[in-house]
C-alpha cells in the first residue's frame, strides 16, 4: 500500500512539472490583446496590438485584459472573448 502511494506521488510530481512547462495563449478583442499563461498560472506575456486599440475607450482594453487573465484556462488554447 505504501509503495502505491509513493508511486502515485511521484507520478503527480512529474505531471505537475510537465504542466509547468505548458503555455496557454488566449486572445480577446479579435486579437487586440494576446495573453500567454504558464501551466503554473503565471502570466508570461501580454501583447497589445496598438492598431486595434481605441485610446478613447481604454475601459474596453482593461476589460479585455482583465477578462483573459482571470479566465486563464476556460477553454484551453485559443479561446476568445
Amino acid at each position: 500500500m505504501a509503495f502505491d502511494q509513493v508511486k502515485m506521488l511521484q507520478q503527480l510530481r512529474k505531471a505537475q512539472k510537465q504542466l509547468g512547462k505548458e503555455i496557454i495563449e488566449v486572445e480577446a478583442g479579435d486579437g487586440a490583446v494576446i495573453v500567454q499563461i504558464t501551466g503554473e498560472l503565471k502570466i508570461k506575456s501580454v501583447k497589445i496590438d496598438p492598431e486595434m486599440v481605441d485610446l478613447e475607450n481604454i475601459e474596453e482594453l482593461e476589460h479585455w485584459i482583465g477578462n483573459r487573465s482571470s479566465r486563464r484556462y476556460d477553454k484551453g488554447s485559443g479561446s476568445r472573448c
